[in-house]
């Protein structure tokens, strides 16, 4: 429809007669709201015990076309992003799952769990569960700390159970696997360390496999075969391959 003098057109609050969904909302800010349930100050309340899944917001896209012409499926697409000054207090979030248990029991709890599940014969060229980017771009900046990945493991309570900052579980039905865990440095990259640590550990490395624990492979240029080099201040001592040569 035509909109008079050029302005955009606005809703106000629609309300679902059990008063879950409102759209419009407060816009003194610029920005329209679309409250699905609840509010961060005022969240709606299960009452009753459902007995079964409860969703709060569902998006559910089936691509049905045969061989049809889709570069792109995304489900939802969040973007936030500061094109003026900006404020040197801001913290940029695009997405903020919270998970939380006030009280009372819970099974299990996940602030966010990715799923990726492949059927069929189909070649694809990558699947990834979660697959963070980050890109720096090329303007030189100066910054306290910048991760691909930072996971935060905070709390001060005792945890009677295993407690890991990073868990990775190969289930007992994948037979083929490379690696749990794979670095790769592409060719022109500079990469300082593959692994870095600081501060107290009660164990650095625990192995508890049955199998070969350190496996080495390749060779340097300084020496005569595959060897482990562990840097003590300046000082390099090496571990050779060769069982009979072990510095």
């Amino acid at each position: 429809m035509a909109v008079p003098n050029g302005l955009n057109p606005t809703f106000g609050g629609i309300v679902t007669a059990a008063g879950f969904a409102t759209l419009g909302g407060d816009v003194t800010s610029g920005i329209p709201s679309i409250n699905l349930i609840g509010t961060i100050a005022t969240p709606r309340t299960l009452n009753a015990n459902p007995g079964a899944t409860v969703i709060g917001d569902t998006i559910n896209i089936l691509h049905s076309a045969g061989a049809g012409d889709c570069d792109d499926l995304i489900g939802r697409y969040t973007k936030v992003a500061v094109s003026g000054d900006g404020d040197s207090g801001l913290t940029l979030v695009a997405d903020a799952p919270r998970a939380y248990v006030l009280a009372g029991v819970a099974k299990e709890i996940y602030a966010s769990q990715p799923w990726a599940s492949h059927a069929g014969t189909g070649a694809i060229t990558a699947m990834s569960a979660s697959s963070p980017k980050i890109n720096v771009g090329t303007d030189n900046f100066t910054a306290s700390t910048i991760n691909g990945q930072h996971i935060h493991v905070t709390g001060a309570a005792t945890v009677t159970g295993q407690f890991d900052g990073q868990m990775i579980e190969v289930y007992p039905d994948v037979t083929s696997l490379d690696a749990i865990q794979a670095l790769v440095v592409d060719s022109g990259a500079t990469v300082v360390s593959a692994h870095r640590y600081a501060g107290d550990f009660t164990n650095f490395l625990n192995f508890a496999a049955a199998n070969t624990a350190v496996v080495v492979s390749g060779t340097v240029a300084s020496g005569n075969g595959a060897k482990i080099a562990i840097m003590i201040g300046a000082t390099p001592y090496y571990i050779n391959a060769h069982p009979t040569s072990n510095n």
